[in-house]
């Protein structure tokens, strides 16, 4: 645990810990794993994966004196210590994905690029000489015609 509190403190290792591609596809931009907070895949549940593995490795050790608890794991989840690096490790990720959401807002002007329909848009380029506005693209789907300048 330590070691992932002092690799993802921007403080002391500016470094990335951890990868996160965004990728431009046919329609959007997609993150792997996915910065979703509600996705199954998402970075911070690969993340809460990696600190519950780590946390269960007290699993692996048995107490030499037997009483209720058979192994250290609940020694460990009820460590203040422990439990504060894993919320300082989470917080930490949680900002980063905000981040990189921010980030994906800078392209967000040039959205109509990747989600508007190729075939469509070079149709149109073709017929009328430029990129129909708005207006024209509600006038043609209307019927009207379109007045080429």
């Amino acid at each position: 645990m330590g070691y992932l509190c002092d690799h993802t403190d921007m403080n002391l290792t500016p470094a990335p810990l951890m990868e996160v591609v965004m990728e431009l596809t046919e329609t959007e931009l997609v993150f792997t794993p996915a910065l979703d907070f509600s996705s199954p895949n998402s970075f911070l549940n690969l993340v809460e994966d990696v600190i519950a593995d780590i946390l269960h490795q007290g699993t692996l050790v048995h107490r030499v004196k037997r009483s209720n608890e058979e192994h250290y794991l609940q020694d460990i989840e009820r460590t203040p210590e422990i439990a504060d690096m894993k919320s300082d490790v989470e917080e930490r990720v949680q900002s980063v994905m905000n981040q990189a959401y921010e980030y994906t807002m800078r392209f967000e002007p040039y959205t109509y690029l990747w989600e508007d329909d190729r075939a469509d848009f070079l149709a149109q380029f073709l017929k009328y000489g430029h990129q129909l506005t708005p207006e024209e693209i509600e006038a043609q789907s209307l019927g009207e015609v379109i007045n080429i300048d």
